[in-house]
């Protein structure tokens, strides 16, 4: 029995059936106001779950393209460091034969044995 009841109670305290009707208006109208807060609540809820959501796509898509770039980067970085590579071993005196054994092991480390020579 909330507060406003019981006082509707006290004060009617001689008259039963009027606190009674007026204590089950009370109830009523509560009743009506929490269901209706409750569905509000609900509404939020789903709409917050929306935005976070929404919010959420945006991150994974950032994180994609800073992923991107980065793979772009290290892999341009790996061909600059084999490149550098091979023309140094070929300054050295190396052989094509030499070269070519070279390179093929490098894009075999790099396709994971998958290409072949």
């Amino acid at each position: 029995m909330g507060y406003l009841t019981l006082t509707v109670s006290k004060v009617f305290a001689d008259f039963p059936g009027i606190a009674a009707k007026i204590c089950s208006k009370i109830d009523g109208v509560v009743n009506k106001a929490l269901k209706a807060v409750n569905q509000l609540a609900q509404k939020l809820k789903t709409k917050v779950t929306q935005v976070m959501d929404f919010l959420a796509a945006k991150v994974d898509q950032a994180l994609a393209a800073v992923q991107n770039f980065y793979t772009k980067l290290i892999s341009s970085l790996g061909n600059l460091l084999i490149a550098t590579f091979l023309d140094v071993l070929a300054r050295m005196g190396g052989r094509s034969a030499r070269r070519r054994s070279v390179h093929s092991v490098i894009w075999k480390a790099r396709c994971g044995n998958i290409c072949s020579e």
